[in-house]
């Protein structure tokens, strides 16, 4: 998956739904924060799972290292003024689609969703590390930069991930799915939120 700066104080596309998300596991979180023994599950885990076993996608090198340049050129900049387009381009019409804060299966509503983030972001740049093939798996590693505004302060933040996609035989990705702290690079910056995501991880 930069160096972005938000027009508001928070990122629609993603905190919406995110923020009631996260406030719960912090209640929970809270309830459970003597209970060191007690484990608490990925949310997204059983579904990218279950995505593995139905999208297998192609193992051919040449189609794979083109779809890892046109992941950097379509998703390193959400502000290109052709971002939806590269986007239709780049994913299959249905797929298994998850960055830990939304899941999608089909093009259109993912499509809708990054132009969304898009339209929120001055400025964008998303800076790919290096990545690796294993047979039909990609592991893309990258850096992201944030700079937005939340509850009248500029933010500034940094942090690394690493998102695995399979292709089919057009070159069109069929799954992708990140991996990164999106508590520690979006969450723990925003106000109210991130002073109780702060309480939390000093109790733990």
């Amino acid at each position: 998956m930069l160096n972005p700066k938000f027009r508001s104080n928070c990122w629609p596309a993603m905190a919406v739904s995110g923020i009631v998300s996260i406030l719960g596991t912090l209640v929970v979180l809270f309830m459970l924060s003597g209970c060191a023994s007690k484990q608490v599950n990925s949310y997204y885990a059983d579904d990218y799972l279950q995505a593995l076993e139905q999208w297998q996608g192609t193992d051919d090198p040449a189609i794979l290292e083109s779809g890892v340049e046109r992941f950097r050129v379509t998703l390193g900049d959400f502000t290109q003024p052709d971002l939806r387009s590269k986007v239709e381009q780049l994913y299959a019409d249905e797929l298994y689609f998850n960055d830990t804060f939304k899941t999608f299966t089909d093009l259109e509503t993912l499509a809708d969703y990054l132009q969304e983030t898009g339209e929120m972001v001055e400025v964008s740049a998303v800076e790919l590390l290096g990545h690796t093939l294993d047979g039909a798996d990609i592991y893309i590693r990258w850096v992201m930069d944030l700079e937005f505004s939340a509850g009248g302060k500029d933010i500034k933040s940094r942090s690394l991930g690493m998102t695995h996609v399979r292709m089919n035989d057009a070159g069109r990705i069929i799954l992708h799915q990140d991996f990164w702290d999106s508590t520690d690079g979006f969450f723990s910056h925003l106000p109210v939120v991130g002073g109780l995501l702060h309480r939390v991880r000093s109790k733990l």
